[in-house]
């Protein structure tokens, strides 16, 4: 789920749902709790990752640290 992680940034509440169940499950799987991933090994929420994706992405955009297609995207500002 990290990987294009963009792809779900505004998901419905049932997809952010499911996906925050496959995360649990893998958490499971290597013998972890949700809370304790949070709080012993520094891993985000589901919620959290997606923010910050998006914050950087913008950040990205705004300081022209991105591909000059992805740029285009933004409103021009007349000066």
């Amino acid at each position: 789920m990290e990987y294009a992680s963009l792809c779900w940034i505004s998901p419905s509440t049932i997809t952010l749902h499911l996906l925050d169940r496959i995360e649990k499950k893998a958490l499971r799987i290597i013998g972890l709790a949700s809370g304790e991933a949070c709080a012993n090994f520094n891993i985000p929420s589901l919620h959290q990752k997606l923010r910050v994706a998006a914050t950087v992405v913008l950040y990205k955009m705004q300081s022209s640290r991105c591909h000059a297609d992805l740029k285009t995207l933004l409103p021009h500002h007349s000066k």
